[in-house]
């Protein structure tokens, strides 16, 4: 029985043709594996995610840079707002999932097996739950601040985490631009080795969401 790669030869695919269609299951072209086979794989280009957010972080860096002090203490007081809320809200829902898998639980343990058989299944049961209560609702350490920061620590400490997240996105943003570069130099090797021109990179920039 063929598999999606050889039933091309049954078809009468040429060498080439079965060539490329199996390079699409190495690293190299991994992101076009998905794609129907006769599309052969193509140079790719680098996503511009991280590009993207250099620019917003640059920019954001210089709005924070220019802040007067009573402004940073206004985004101060409206980053406590909304971290307040949000790990409230987290508590919130952690707390009625937890009475979810409780309400399951002692349900479970008052269900009586049917035969010896079925003990493990209960036993199976219980570990399952208990296990989901102690990783998905206990140990919770949020950190929530008990009042907002004064504007120019605010601003000191935004400007720390703003450099931060720069710096790694600059990391990545090398990162990428090298995968695809040695991406590229496999697959246009691969093409020289049987006498084809790999067709031109994507028109579409792969911008991902991470």
């Amino acid at each position: 029985m063929p598999t999606g790669f050889t039933v091309g030869i049954i078809e009468g695919e040429t060498f080439e043709d079965f060539i490329l269609h199996c390079a699409r299951a190495f690293g190299a072209c991994v992101m076009q594996r998905d794609e129907p086979g006769e599309i052969k794989p193509k140079l790719q280009k680098p996503s511009d995610y991280h590009k993207k957010k250099i620019t917003e972080i640059e920019s954001e860096i210089y709005t924070v840079k220019k802040m007067s002090n009573i402004h940073a203490d206004i985004e101060a007081k409206k980053e406590f707002t909304t971290v307040v809320k949000r790990d409230a809200e987290f508590l919130e829902k952690k707390e009625i999932q937890k009475k979810q898998y409780e309400t399951m639980l002692e349900k479970v343990k008052m269900w009586i097996p049917p035969t010896k058989d079925h003990k493990e299944l209960k036993t199976f049961m219980i570990q399952q739950i208990t296990d989901s209560i102690k990783f998905d609702c206990l140990g919770y350490d949020l950190n929530t601040p008990t009042a907002p920061l004064n504007g120019e620590i605010w601003k000191r400490k935004k400007l720390c985490e703003l450099q931060r997240n720069l710096t790694y996105h600059i990391k990545e943003d090398k990162a990428e631009e090298d995968r695809i570069n040695n991406r590229n130099v496999w697959l246009q090797e691969l093409y020289n080795s049987i006498g084809l021109v790999p067709e031109p990179e994507a028109d579409i920039k792969r911008s991902d969401k991470r």
